[in-house]
């Protein structure tokens, strides 16, 4: 199943809402569903190994738009 999960901030960005997202995107990944985040383009990751492009990112299996 496609999921997509719309949140204003996730994490490396500090907050609960974003701590609970991404266990919530990774629980779902992990049970075998295409999961997309949808946050703020506020915070970049700046881990090249999973850097895709400039908006967006693989977070344990979890596509991260932002």
């Amino acid at each position: 199943m496609k999921i997509g999960l719309v949140t204003a901030e996730y994490a490396p960005m500090q907050g609960g809402v974003g701590d609970f997202t991404r266990e919530v995107a990774r629980a779902l990944a992990a049970l075998g569903h295409e999961v997309h985040v949808v946050t703020n383009i506020k915070y970049q990751i700046s881990n090249s190994k999973s850097q895709i492009s400039n908006n967006e990112s693989v977070d344990d299996g979890v596509q991260v738009e932002r």
